[in-house]
């Protein structure tokens, strides 16, 4: 929260620049939604969107839940945003800091605004073409959030593993021996899980065995029809 709030808090305005990799919002529109997500995280109000991508139903629900997040806020300054940001993201961490979420609380919420955080960090990023953070701690744990629910979309489809490879480490996603390997680096690979490349450039990437099975289970979101450069 910290690394895009003090990016947010140096633009002028660019803050309505449009965000590439979420098409329908400027960059004021990601700050809004990050706002709303926290405030619905706090309120145990996290829908199940697993599967976007496969389930329509969900990708309806997500679509209006997210939107909502922005509308609420699409009157506020961007410093006010940012105020409130901290207050409500504050209050966020602390929750899940604590050992246990409290009953009633979907246990997504222990790890899906981590990982939302890290993919728009990496949007605003991609669309000021001011590439950093990508060794920062909060990408690191998105992408770990990434290779489990990769895992559980393999275990849906009926998928041997998949490897991931880094030159720094590899990595076994999934039940049994791998049928195939993927190497990238981290941050590609990371990007990759979170729908942030296209289908061009996830073919493109290094395959130790058939692709053809995994290409449609890497992201739970459609893939860009463009290459994304970053």
């Amino acid at each position: 929260m910290l690394r895009l709030s003090a990016l947010l808090r140096g633009l002028g305005d660019e803050v309505d620049m449009q965000v590439p990799l979420t098409p329908a919002w400027r960059i004021r529109d990601v700050l809004g939604h990050l706002v709303g997500l926290a405030e619905d995280s706090l309120a145990g109000n996290y829908p199940e969107v697993s599967e976007p991508k496969r389930r329509p139903e969900q990708a309806v629900q997500r679509e209006v839940w997210t939107q909502a997040q922005v509308d609420r806020r699409s009157d506020w300054s961007v410093p006010r945003l940012l105020e409130h940001w901290t207050v409500v993201g504050e209050r966020l961490e602390r929750l899940l800091r604590a050992e246990h979420l409290p009953a009633g609380y979907p246990q997504t919420i222990a790890v899906g605004p981590t990982f939302d955080l890290s993919c728009h960090l990496h949007d605003v990023r991609h669309a000021l073409d001011r590439p950093e953070d990508r060794d920062a701690l909060t990408t690191r744990i998105a992408f770990g959030v990434s290779r489990s629910w990769l895992g559980l979309r393999l275990g849906t489809a009926g998928l041997a593993a998949l490897r991931l490879r880094s030159p720094e480490r590899e990595w076994t996603v999934g039940n049994g021996e791998p049928g195939a390997t993927l190497t990238g680096t981290s941050f590609d690979l990371f990007r990759s899980l979170s729908g942030r490349r296209s289908v061009e450039q996830l073919l493109d990437l290094k395959w130790d065995g058939d692709p053809a099975a995994y290409i449609d289970v890497l992201s739970p979101y459609p893939c860009p029809h463009s290459a994304v450069r970053e």
